[in-house]
């Protein structure tokens, strides 16, 4: 799962506005997949940007650090992109 990671350790959930990309890119960079209330959760291409404070961590790592919501999100999320990779249609 990609975070924020700021300087005291403490991680979050990036904005677009941390990913830096073009709003050109975005939709060949992350694609929508489901709504969790009124926050959006998005499947990343797999490449981690260039951007300082942002890294990629384990999800069975993450229980507990962010809200319920986003580490079952995080689960269903790697659960769907295992299933595109590995299936056709």
């Amino acid at each position: 799962m990609l975070l924020r990671e700021g300087e005291d350790g403490c991680r979050s959930l990036p904005s677009f506005r941390d990913l830096q990309y073009p709003a050109e890119e975005m939709p060949r960079q992350a694609v929508f997949l489901f709504r969790v209330d009124t926050e959006p959760v998005f499947l990343m291409d797999g490449t981690a940007p260039g951007c300082r404070g942002l890294r990629y961590f384990l999800v069975c790592g993450l229980k507990g650090i962010l809200p319920g919501w986003a580490f079952f999100a995080g689960v269903t999320d790697l659960h769907l992109n295992h299933w595109c990779e590995r299936n056709r249609y």
